[in-house]
């Protein structure tokens, strides 16, 4: 949601992105949820809380996504737009398993980079070795 800074400089619409983003992606976990107690009830789940509370919520977060929706779909529509655009990028820099050398001599250099302009940590793990 950071690049949505550089579309637009109203921080009203930035708190809007993100709190519209945020109760999405709470309302997609919270329907997992429901729907792997729906389809496998009997798996073991170290913690255990009536099923009542998880609907309530459930029904929380869906006015939470839909309200913000009827009442600003243009400026929303754009919100959803980018952060779905990430779906390709996971999907083909993250996601497949058959990574060539080049690209992860690049993406580690592109790591290294970025790190130094923003002051980060080396991950502890590679990936690509």
């Amino acid at each position: 949601m950071t690049l949505c800074m550089l579309v637009t400089s109203d921080t009203l619409v930035l708190i809007n992105y993100v709190s519209f983003s945020e109760s999405l992606f709470v309302f997609l976990s919270i329907s997992a949820l429901l729907w792997l107690r729906y389809k496998d009830p009997h798996r073991h789940r170290p913690i255990k809380i009536w099923i009542g509370i998880p609907i309530v919520f459930f029904f929380i977060c869906l006015f939470l996504v839909i309200f913000p929706i009827v009442e600003r779909p243009v400026e929303l529509g754009i919100a959803s737009g980018i952060f779905f655009a990430g779906v390709p990028v996971y999907y083909l820099c993250v996601h497949k398993a058959n990574k060539s050398k080049k690209f992860c001599s690049f993406m580690g250099k592109f790591t290294s980079v970025i790190q130094l302009l923003y002051h980060g940590l080396p991950e502890e793990d590679d990936e690509c070795d």
